[in-house]
């Protein structure tokens, strides 16, 4: 390509950057920046034709305070426990505590699980989340145990040798 068509090019270029900055900033605030090349003039375009028609909307940028934040919280969890604890005595489920498990309760919750498990309890009364949480928590307990007592009891019984990195089992007397 001549000189002469090389500037007239970067003339027609220049004029596009223009005309598209013009077109969006008449429609709002922000300014977008095209570069046309040569090869893409008629991509670029229709991309700034398409970025024209996207809406924008501005938004404030808000700063919190994160210890007054702290204590609005935890004022609205006293007030939605108290709301909590007034909704259980009208329904006569005056019984019921949201805080943490205690130990003796966590035992209690074992005990049952172990029950259950014996077949000696039918059913689990479970009165709040965290007591169902507890509930399966001491399910994942016994059964890790049972898991543990079952490889102890398959090693005493069999002797594991490496071969070619995969464990494999002989069975011993």
């Amino acid at each position: 390509m001549a000189y002469s068509q090389l500037f007239l090019q970067g003339q027609l270029e220049q004029k596009l950057i223009t005309v598209f900055q013009k077109k969006i900033l008449g429609r709002g605030k922000s300014k977008y920046t095209f570069l046309v090349f040569s090869s893409s003039k008629l991509s670029t375009m229709r991309f700034g034709s398409r970025m024209m028609n996207v809406p924008s909307e501005p938004a404030v940028t808000e700063h919190f305070d994160t210890l007054r934040l702290c204590k609005q919280h935890e004022k609205e969890i006293r007030t939605l426990r108290q709301e909590l604890a007034l909704h259980d005595t009208l329904t006569n489920r005056s019984q019921i505590s949201y805080e943490p498990l205690s130990e003796s309760q966590i035992q209690d919750v074992r005990e049952q699980v172990k029950r259950f498990l014996s077949g000696e309890l039918n059913d689990i009364e479970l009165v709040n989340v965290r007591q169902i949480k507890e509930t399966f928590a001491q399910f994942r307990v016994i059964v890790n145990s049972m898991e543990s007592e079952v490889e102890e009891k398959l090693r005493e019984k069999y002797v594991l040798h490496e071969r070619d990195g995969v464990t494999s089992g002989q069975y011993y007397l």
